[in-house]
C-alpha cells in the first residue's frame, strides 16, 4: 500500500487539492472546469477516507 504523500506526488495535486484530501472534518464543494481533475480528486479522497477506516456507506458523492 502507497503512502499519502507518495501517491499525492504520483498525481501531482495542487496545494488545493492536498488540502480537500487531509481533511476529514468537514463536508466539501469541489466547483471547476472540465479537465481539471474533480474526478480524480473525489476518487483519491474517497479512497482515502475508506483507508482510513470510514464506513463507505457513510460517503456521498453527488
Amino acid at each position: 500500500m502507497q503512502s499519502e504523500e507518495s501517491n499525492s506526488n504520483k498525481l501531482k495535486l495542487s496545494k488545493e487539492k492536498e488540502i480537500i484530501l487531509k481533511d476529514k472534518e468537514h463536508n466539501i464543494k469541489v466547483v471547476a472546469g472540465p479537465g481539471s481533475g474533480k474526478t480524480t480528486l473525489l476518487v483519491e479522497k474517497v479512497t482515502r477516507l475508506i483507508n482510513a477506516g470510514v464506513d463507505p456507506k457513510k460517503i456521498l458523492l453527488i
